[in-house]
C-alpha cells in the first residue's frame, strides 16, 4: 500500500506520517552564548600554543640540568640554585618547578 503524500509550505512532497520541517528559531541567549564560546575557543587555542612552548622549555631545562650533572639530593629531587632562582626537578613525571625567592622585610622597619 502506498503512503499518501502531501505538500509542505515549500512545495516539497512529505509522507503523511513524517513531520514537516520546523522553522529555525534561535534561543534568545544564543548570540551571547556563541560569543562566549568563540572567546573560549580562542583562549583554548592560545593556551595550547603556550603549552607547546612550555613543554619545549621544560625539556630544555631537563637536558641542561642533566648536562650539568647536578646530583639528586637524598629526597630524589635535583635542585639548582642561582641568586634568587631555585629550579627543582622531581623524578616523578620529571616535574619542573621554578621559584624565585623574595626579599624579607626586616621587623620594625616600614618601607
Amino acid at each position: 500500500m502506498a503512503k499518501k503524500k502531501r505538500s509542505n509550505s515549500m512545495g516539497a512532497q512529505v509522507a503523511e506520517d513524517e513531520q514537516m520541517d520546523l522553522i529555525d528559531i534561535d534561543h534568545p541567549m544564543a548570540k551571547e552564548i556563541l560569543a562566549v564560546a568563540r572567546a573560549y575557543r580562542a583562549a583554548e587555542t592560545d593556551r595550547l600554543a603556550a603549552l607547546a612552548i612550555e613543554t619545549k622549555q621544560k625539556q630544555r631545562i631537563i637536558e641542561l640540568m642533566q648536562q650539568a650533572k647536578i646530583p639528586p639530593e637524598p629526597d630524589g629531587k635535583a635542585r639548582f640554585k642561582s641568586g634568587k632562582i631555585v629550579i627543582t626537578i622531581e623524578p616523578r613525571d620529571m616535574l619542573v618547578k621554578i621559584t624565585e625567592k623574595k626579599e624579607r622585610q626586616k621587623k620594625g622597619k616600614k618601607k
